[in-house]
């Protein structure tokens, strides 16, 4: 098989790998910006006390 044998001439190859960019970019800047809210917080103490537990919302 020649490469021009294995070429797909079917129209709209093009936007599907766009569309598939687009989302994959989205998830990268969603997980990435989940990440960076998640490393902001308070922590959490390793061991809490029960002074501690009344500093921090159990949910």
């Amino acid at each position: 098989m020649t490469v021009h044998e294995a070429v797909n001439p079917a129209p709209g190859l093009a936007g599907g790998l766009w569309l598939v960019l687009v989302v994959y970019a989205a998830m990268t800047v969603a997980t990435v910006s989940v990440l960076r809210r998640m490393t902001g917080e308070t922590p959490v103490p390793v061991a809490p006390q029960e002074r501690d537990v009344e500093d921090y919302p159990v949910v």
